[in-house]
């Protein structure tokens, strides 16, 4: 088979996409693994040995053109027609599009490869997603508060890809090597201490942690572990490792800008850990095999976007609001200040590469109090997870995020070996580790009661279609009829649209069915109602299971509550 992967993205996500090329590669080893991605990544490519080409696109120059208001999916075609039919020469049986803009959807369109994943134009030049996985993927774009899956894991779905190889990939070349051995040797005896890497520098800067904890931090990172620290970056980001310079009280070896990405990798592999913000130079530190310990603040979602992987550490200030929306402007970002110095050197000396790779343990007091610290695990499919290393109350969020985790693992995967709710408290007791029994009362019940609105208006969507798709039938429908029945199918909608507003924790429910109902092409009057049909019959399968794991949960509190009452009794 001869497959195509599409991520026009950044460095980080062209990482991410590394153990899905592997599933696919491994699944096939004699089929053809071609990836297109923006021209200006195509370097971050250089280390995928999966991939058998790899097709740059300059996205830089289309974009300007594409954007103006009266350039169609003709005009691109036009402009781009030469290069389009080099790739349909390759004949390619699938296509696989991790990208969600219109531009991507344009393109793939115009490639027109039969089996085709993700998004893409119908023939009214309408927005189409395909695949299950990646209408999920776009679920999460609008909703992410309760997403528990990595975006690696997504990727994988996209493939059919059953089982995760538990990392990323990226092949450090002899070439990278020798540049780093010849830098640090140049570095004298400076770089005879160990390395710690930092990476201070964010695409945007409500995710950059202070330039004074960056510099704060390599001073104890010479003070307390007699290492050093080596600064990594865009040369963007020349300005902020010119403060740190200025302000540590100790030397740093600073690389910022000055290194290609296959030079950095190489730099990597010689750092004991990398300290960083949710950055590209992350992921990279995750696929050579570097340990990882970040720090997430704003919009960036651990859950979404965390270092692949078993044993990395991420650190989030224990706030409600974080991490906050992309939409959110914060007038007082105290998450910046929560995390301080002190708490993540702890973090490096305690990180699990460095202690035999046991979870470590953190006091509840202090410094703690305003962190929250998790270490990259898996959970019994094989999915990211991540396992808090402070024992705190079981929140809702937590909750209702495990039921989320077994619902889409119900829903999406086609493995078949996950629908089963009694398996759920399973599931419930390995991702709830280290997690104590709520502080005060938590019930779903109202939930449930809330999700009877859903089914209700699921159910009457089932009913209607029947109904259409049997007028549909006869020769002469009455149109009249048809006409009423097609209205009541916008009240529905309307009704469950409401719904999602009221409810923001089960919104997720029916973005989904927002998302796949816009999929549906125009098509016959009779094949519309089946369509139709099966979706609001997905969505009230979905309510219900959401309801029974709902219900579990209850359960399950109740009986971890019972836990710790006993044994604090023993305890007294």
């Amino acid at each position: 088979m001869n497959t195509l992967v599409v991520n026009l993205t950044r460095m980080g996500d062209l990482l991410q996409t590394t153990p899905l090329l592997k599933g696919l590669k491994d699944q096939d080893p004699e089929g053809r693994l071609d990836l297109m991605v923006v021209e200006d990544f195509q370097a971050v490519t250089h280390g995928f040995q999966m991939v058998d080409e790899v097709i740059p696109l300059d996205l830089n120059n289309l974009i300007p053109q594409f954007e103006q208001p009266d350039v169609t999916v003709v005009d691109l075609y036009k402009k781009l027609g030469n290069w389009i039919e080099i790739v349909k020469k390759r004949s390619y049986d699938q296509l696989i599009n991790l990208s969600h803009t219109r531009i991507s959807a344009s393109l793939v369109r115009l490639l027109d490869v039969p089996d085709t994943r993700g998004v893409t134009l119908s023939r009214e030049g309408y927005i189409l997603i395909r695949h299950p996985w990646l209408n999920y993927f776009f679920n999460v774009t609008l909703s992410r508060t309760y997403n528990p899956v990595n975006l690696v894991d997504m990727y994988l779905g996209a493939g059919d890809i059953a089982n995760s190889p538990g990392k990323l990939f990226y092949n450090v070349t002899d070439e990278s090597k020798s540049f780093a051995d010849a830098f640090l040797k140049n570095q004298g005896t400076l770089a005879s201490k160990p390395l710690f890497g930092i990476q201070p520098g964010a695409m945007q800067e409500s995710r950059r942690w202070p330039t004074a904890n960056w510099a704060a931090l390599s001073d104890l990172i010479w003070e307390n572990l007699g290492g050093v620290a080596i600064l990594f970056g865009a040369e963007s980001d020349s300005g902020i490792g010119a403060d740190i310079e200025h302000q540590a009280k100790h030397a740093v070896i600073n690389v910022i800008g000055q290194t290609t990405i296959p030079q950095l990798a190489g730099l990597l592999v010689h750092c004991e850990a990398l300290i960083t913000n949710d950055t590209g130079t992350m992921h990279l530190a995750a696929a050579v095999g570097t340990p990882v310990v970040a720090v997430f603040l704003a919009a960036a979602r651990a859950d979404d976007t965390s270092p692949y992987g078993i044993g990395h550490l991420i650190l989030e200030a224990n706030i409600d609001c974080a991490p906050c929306s992309y939409q959110t402007v914060c007038p007082n970002p105290v998450c910046h200040q929560m995390i301080t110095p002190d708490v993540v050197l702890e973090a490096v000396q305690k990180h699990p590469q460095r202690n035999g790779g046991a979870i470590p343990t953190f006091p509840n007091q202090g410094a703690w109090e305003n962190v929250r610290i998790s270490m990259t695990d898996v959970d019994p499919w094989g999915w990211s997870l991540l396992r808090p290393c402070i024992p705190r109350s079981l929140s809702r969020k937590q909750a209702l995020s495990a039921a989320y985790r077994y619902l889409w693992r119900m829903e999406l995967c086609r493995d078949h070996q996950s629908h089963d709710i009694s398996q759920y408290n399973r599931l419930a007791d390995t991702i709830l580790q280290n997690v104590e029994s709520p502080s005060g009362a938590m019930t779903f019940v109202d939930d449930c009661r809330s999700l009877d609105k859903l089914l209700n208006l699921a159910s009457l969507g089932v009913q209607r279609a029947e109904i259409m798709e049997k007028m549909a039938a006869n020769p002469r429908p009455d149109l009249n009829v048809l006409q009423n029945i097609t209205a009541q199918f916008v009240v529905i909608d309307k009704d469950i649209y409401d719904w999602e507003l009221m409810h923001p924790d089960l919104a997720p429910l029916a973005i989904h069915f927002r998302i796949e109902k816009g999929n549906i092409e125009n098509d016959d009057l009779q094949s519309l109602a089946q369509k139709a049909g099966s979706l609001y019959g997905d969505l009230k399968r979905r309510a219900e299971r959401f309801q029974s794991l709902l219900r579990q949960t209850d359960f399950y509190i109740q009986d971890i509550q019972e836990i710790n009452k006993k044994q604090l009794v023993e305890i007294l």
